[in-house]
């Protein structure tokens, strides 16, 4: 915006004729009105260089110059300019000329949005004008939180331990993943009796489930064109395998019948992976999880059938498992298991007292109770650690950091057994005769 100066001699200079031309810069119609000195002028048509108005009274004479206040009105607000402006032209009632004495001035910018704007038909806004799009008023400062120091300790400790409890069960869902694994097939519990299998593959052309021991029980016709005949090998309880009956075709090792006796006792059976055997041998804990929750630990049993799989090279081999202690009972006959094999880095082996005449067994017993020991010595360290920096951190937390310490893995301070070291240090004192005691 020019500034309110008086009027100069270089002032009073005449523009030179033909300064602004109408072709040049084109007049457009649109309403504002301009104030010149004390007259206000109705405005008919404006250019970027000059402008005419209606209303003039003569006053000032032409070659006058004046700050002007240009006014456009618009629905619910109005913009002003304020520019420098000469008479070229006018007489008394009359259409009076006004030129701009710098039309490059500052209301340049404004005054072209706004003819623009017009002519496009474009409503003019506020925000095309002023171009801000920041905060419309300052940020209320922020209150000043009283400062509350044993409420920040108590807020870090917790957070901190909720923290490592995070971290320990980050750990522990990570080493249940890598230290228990569970095998593909599951575990059939069955009663346990004398299993009678076919030999060859053939036909079942005689089946006699009441056959007396000695008597042919079963007749196979091989597919080579042999018959072979199967005596009852014993009295008992004869159950014959699901859909067998005379003619039924049968393949080597297909179930017959089974010969149970008058004892409870079950058999546990499954197919375990070469992996899983080996580590089952090597001594990781085997538990076999039932569906209603329970759990076992059992033992693999390794028979001829194992070996013979094994030196075959197939990827799961038949073993048996056996309960350790007392736990199944007849009614889990027909329930199916989930074996689990599980390794224990931390605690001494419990079958250890099981175990006996196997010297392997005892080295095994001596590797968990030195893995047992380094896991000890190692939580001690850590418990010491965490004790020493409890200590540095939050010494002033305690009103006297002799009284007793509120967490129990934290010791009370072996300097606190005589009197309070940080209540009794002595400092020599400038200008007496001996020191003085002093509290930090």
């Amino acid at each position: 915006m020019t500034e309110l100066r008086p009027m100069t001699e270089d002032d009073k200079n005449p523009v030179p004729a033909g300064f602004g031309l109408e072709n040049e810069h084109p007049m457009l119609t649109m309403p504002f009105t301009v104030r010149f000195g004390d007259q206000i002028l109705d405005g008919q048509r404006i250019s970027v260089t000059q402008l005419e108005v209606s209303g003039y009274m003569g006053e000032p004479p032409v070659g006058a110059r004046n700050i002007c206040v240009i006014r456009f009105p618009f629905q619910d607000f109005s913009i002003t300019l304020n520019a420098e402006m000469v008479v070229q032209q006018g007489a008394d009632g009359q259409m009076a000329v006004l030129m701009f004495t710098d039309p490059t001035g500052p209301h340049l910018a404004q005054l072209r949005y706004i003819i623009n704007s017009f002519i496009a038909g474009d409503v003019i806004t506020l925000k095309g004008m002023m171009a801000y799009t920041g905060p419309t008023q300052p940020k209320a400062p922020k209150a000043a939180a009283a400062e509350n120091p044993m409420r920040a300790r108590i807020r870090s400790i917790g957070i901190a331990l909720a923290s490592l409890v995070v971290a320990f069960l980050a750990a522990s869902v990570v080493f249940g993943r890598y230290t228990t694994a569970y095998e593909l097939h599951p575990v059939f519990i069955d009663r346990a009796g004398q299993a009678m299998q076919a030999t060859v593959a053939g036909q079942l052309t005689y089946l006699d489930p009441a056959a007396a021991p000695g008597e042919v029980a079963y007749t196979v016709a091989a597919v080579t064109g042999d018959v072979l005949s199967f005596q009852m090998p014993s009295d008992g309880e004869v159950q014959v395998a699901s859909e067998i009956y005379e003619g039924a075709t049968v393949l080597p090792e297909d179930l017959i019948l089974t010969i149970f006796d008058d004892s409870d006792s079950l058999r546990l059976r499954t197919l375990i992976s070469i992996e899983g055997l080996t580590r089952a041998l090597q001594g990781d804990p085997a538990i076999i999880e039932l569906n209603d929750g329970r759990e076992f630990e059992v033992d693999v049993q390794v028979r001829d059938t194992t070996r013979s799989a094994a030196m075959k090279g197939d990827l799961f081999v038949p073993v048996d498992l056996a309960v350790r202690g007392e736990g199944l009972t007849s009614s889990d006959i027909n329930k199916s298991a989930r074996l689990r094999l599980s390794k224990k880095l931390w605690a001494v082996c419990s079958a250890s007292g099981r175990r006996t005449g196997n010297d392997k067994d005892h080295t095994t017993d001596h590797l968990w109770g030195q893995r047992h020991t380094a896991v000890a010595d190692l939580a001690e360290t850590l418990a010491q650690a965490i004790s020493a920096h409890w200590r540095r951190r939050h010494d002033d937390l305690l009103p006297d950091r002799c009284a007793a310490p509120p967490w129990p893995f934290v010791q009370r301070p072996s300097d606190c057994d005589g009197p309070h070291p940080r209540r009794h240090r002595t400092q020599a004192v400038a200008g007496t005769s001996g020191p003085r005691p002093y509290h930090l």
